[in-house]
């Protein structure tokens, strides 16, 4: 493995990781969200849950 690879390489787990954060801090607004409006977890099309799942599987 050479210098540019290991660079692309390190560029892409960084895009990665932040990828993730970002899902991560997005789905506990969400979720948090719909715990202290609705006092439960509720899973209905038009609601942030279904964008979150879309996004996952993206």
């Amino acid at each position: 493995m050479d210098y540019i690879q290991a660079q692309q390489r390190v560029k892409d787990l960084k895009r990665f990781y932040k990828s993730v954060l970002w899902f991560a801090i997005i789905s506990g607004i969400i979720f948090f969200n719909d715990i202290f409006e609705k006092g439960k977890l509720d899973f209905s099309l038009f609601d942030g849950s279904i964008l979150l799942t879309i996004w996952e599987l993206s």
